[in-house]
C-alpha cells in the first residue's frame, strides 16, 4: 500500500522529535560560538558584507577622483613666450631736428641707401587727460555712493503765514480778499448771510407785536393800503379895494 505524502512528513517528525542528541553537543556548540566571538574578523569580510548601494558610491567616487586628475594633468595652461630682443637689435630712432645725431646714425650704418621701415610719429603735446578724468570719475562716484541728508525745512514767510491762518478758518471774506477771482461771488454770499440774519433778528423783535395786534385789533389803526387822507385847502382871504 503506498503511503501519501503526509503520512511520511508525520513519520519523520516522530522519528526527529523522539532522537536524542549526541552527548556534549550542546559545549561544543557554545564553545564555537565564543570563539566566533572573540576572533577578529578579517577586513575582506567587511568589505564583502557591505550593501551593494555602498558598492556603487565607491565606484563612482573613484570615476569622478580619476577625471578630475586626468584633467589636472593633461589641460594645463599654455604660457605664449615673448622673444626678448637684445639692445643691439632695436633700431636706433634719431630726432628730426638734431643733426648730430643724424651724423652718428649716419656712420653707423654706411647703407644708408636702404631704409629702416620704422616710421617717427610726432610727439602728442595734449595733455594727458585720463589721470583728469579718471579723478573727476572718482569724485562723482563718491559723491553718488555718499549718504545723502534731506534740507532742513525754510521758516514760511509772511505771506504763506497769512496764507496759513486763512485756510485754517475758512472765512470766506478773508478767503474772497487773498482770491480776487472770487471776490465777486463770495462777497455776495457773505451780503446775503448778513441780510438773512437781520431778517432773523426783525421777526424774532416783532413777532410778538404782530402777534398782540392780531389777538386785540383796533378799529382806529389805519389800513395799510389805504392812502392817508388830503389836507383840506384854506379859503382865500377877501381883497380890500
Amino acid at each position: 500500500m503506498k503511503r501519501t505524502s503526509e503520512e511520511l512528513i508525520q513519520q519523520a517528525l516522530t522519528g526527529i522529535r523522539e532522537a536524542q542528541p549526541d552527548a556534549g553537543m550542546e559545549q561544543r556548540l557554545l564553545a564555537a560560538l565564543r570563539q566566533r566571538a572573540t576572533a577578529p574578523t578579517p577586513l575582506w569580510r567587511h568589505v564583502l558584507s557591505l550593501p551593494s548601494w555602498n558598492w556603487q558610491f565607491a565606484a563612482v567616487s573613484v570615476v569622478l577622483v580619476a577625471t578630475i586628475a586626468y584633467f589636472i594633468t593633461h589641460h594645463r595652461p599654455t604660457t605664449i613666450a615673448t622673444p626678448i630682443t637684445s639692445q643691439s637689435q632695436l633700431p636706433r630712432v634719431v630726432p628730426a631736428d638734431n643733426t648730430a645725431h643724424k651724423a652718428v646714425y649716419a656712420t653707423n650704418n654706411p647703407g644708408g641707401s636702404k631704409s629702416s621701415g620704422i616710421q617717427r610719429t610726432p610727439k602728442s603735446t595734449l595733455p594727458d587727460t585720463s589721470s583728469t578724468l579718471a579723478a573727476a570719475d572718482r569724485q562723482a562716484l563718491d559723491d553718488t555712493n555718499a549718504p545723502s541728508h534731506p534740507a532742513p525745512p525754510m521758516p514760511l514767510t509772511a505771506e504763506e503765514r497769512l496764507l496759513l491762518s486763512a485756510a485754517r478758518k475758512g472765512d470766506p471774506i478773508e478767503v474772497a480778499e487773498l482770491e480776487p477771482a472770487y471776490a465777486s461771488s463770495l462777497r455776495a454770499a457773505a451780503e446775503d448771510r448778513k441780510k438773512s440774519d437781520i431778517q432773523q433778528y426783525a421777526k424774532l423783535l416783532l413777532g410778538p407785536l404782530a402777534l398782540s395786534e392780531s389777538m386785540h385789533p383796533t378799529s382806529a389803526s389805519p389800513k395799510p393800503d389805504e392812502p392817508p387822507p388830503s389836507p383840506v385847502p384854506d379859503p382865500p382871504a377877501p381883497s380890500s379895494n
